[in-house]
């Protein structure tokens, strides 16, 4: 049985919009719900905290965010602690995305135990109770139960945020110590569609536009990353040597900054049906847009908004580039009569390109065209088997058995393999 919480909620109809609800026993033993609102959602929280440790714990003081000191050892509000940690990473030089991607997990945990809550009364069974409370909250899933990925991205987070709390000096020990991660199976992992050469065809066929196609060409011929994708200059791009550079761009009064992932350079070797339609969209295309794959109305949105964010001090995140890459890559696969398998994304398109680099290319060379810092991400998430795979293991067997050569080997290779393994094993035994 979950323990009694109080809960805070936004009601935009009243003139104290933050409410903080939790349930209560009457006279009669029965079971009631109460509520009290505030004008700022800060003040809500901290009562929302203090009321929560009355419910498990009995009576206590109110927690008062106390923002302008830092008092003894494990006293700091959490909330406060989450402040200086964001901007001590930002100061690091912690990208804008990953920061709102940690500020968007601690915030279930803020919000969970309450922003004036001292960070070292949180316990691991607390947090335990938190991690099985956690639901999804986009509209089209609310509700639903999360997934072990996102479960252990929760854990990994709060992993990281109270190690620096412990090496900053706020507590003593981190409560995660206890907390163990769900082993992901196969089942569990999100599904992708993957573009089989075929597909490649369709798609290309059903193209409104020689951008689109060459936009399709590049991004299967190369496996480049949404951002390094549409952040492409026609510079970066060199036919004569069949070439895509993946490199930064300094930051100008028009375009934004590029900045690359892991701040590794790399050149991935360009496709001949890809050079083609590059050059053929090179030809056409105005000269309106710095970018390869940015139509000009794009662009004066681009610049736009950049404009504005520099006046207002904000970070540039390479997604701000497009808005509707993924809506047209669907559109156009419908159009092809490509049934999916899986989420269609553009980033299933790069999967598809590590897909067929495993097949015909050693992993340290995909790892390096990829541009992952780590092999075990090459080998880990950029494989999918399917029926192809299937048709082709019976095709290597079927050959075996009826002695038929395959790829400059006979079936005498094979056997001299097969009774040389079996000698070693003998020896071995």
């Amino acid at each position: 049985m979950r323990s009694p919480k109080a809960s805070v909620f936004k009601d935009q109809r009243m003139k104290r919009p933050w409410v903080v609800r939790w349930p209560e026993r009457n006279a009669r033993g029965g079971r009631i719900r109460k509520s009290k609102a505030f004008v700022r959602q800060r003040d809500a929280q901290a009562y929302a905290s203090a009321k929560t440790r009355e419910l498990r714990d009995g009576p206590c003081a109110a927690d008062e965010a106390a923002r302008d000191r830092i008092r003894e050892l494990g006293d700091t509000p959490l909330s406060v602690f989450v402040d200086k940690y964001l901007e001590r990473r930002k100061a690091e030089g912690l990208r804008r995305a990953t920061l709102d991607t940690f500020r968007h997990i601690v915030s279930r945990l803020v919000k969970y135990v309450g922003a004036g809550r001292p960070i070292a009364s949180i316990t691991t069974d607390e947090v335990s109770e938190f991690l099985a409370d956690q639901r999804m909250i986009a509209r089209t899933r609310v509700g639903q139960p999360l997934s072990k990925s996102s479960r252990n991205a929760i854990i990994r987070h709060l992993r990281i945020l109270f190690s620096h709390a412990v090496g900053w000096g706020y507590v003593s020990a981190s409560p995660m110590g206890g907390i163990r991660m769900p082993k992901v199976n196969d089942d569990d992992k999100r599904g992708w569609h993957y573009f089989s050469p075929r597909d490649l065809l369709a798609l290309l066929r059903s193209s409104n536009t020689l951008r689109e196609k060459a936009l399709y060409a590049v991004s299967y011929g190369s496996g480049l990353r949404f951002g390094e994708l549409f952040a492409l200059h026609p510079t970066d791009v060199d036919l004569t040597g069949g070439y895509v550079h993946v490199r930064p761009h300094q930051a100008t009064v028009d375009t934004p900054p590029f900045l690359i992932k892991d701040h590794e350079r790399r050149s991935v070797p360009l496709p001949a049906y890809a050079k083609r339609l590059v050059a053929g969209w090179l030809q056409r295309r105005g000269g309106e847009s710095p970018y390869l794959f940015v139509a000009p109305e794009r662009f004066t949105i681009i610049r736009q908004r950049w404009q504005r964010m520099q006046a207002c001090g904000e970070q540039w995140q390479n997604r701000f580039m497009v808005n509707n890459a993924v809506r047209n890559l669907k559109q156009c696969a419908k159009r092809a009569g490509i049934v999916p398998n899986g989420p269609v994304t553009m980033h299933s398109l790069r999967k598809s390109y590590g897909r067929n680099g495993a097949r015909l290319l050693s992993p340290e060379v995909l790892k390096e065209y990829m541009g992952h810092s780590d092999i075990a991400t090459t080998l880990t998430f950029y494989s999918k088997r399917d029926a192809a795979d299937d048709a082709h293991a019976r095709w290597v067997l079927d050959r075996l058995v009826k002695g038929l050569p395959m790829q400059n080997m006979s079936l005498c290779d094979v056997k001299a393999t097969f009774s040389g393994t079996s000698e070693q094993s003998r020896r071995a035994g």
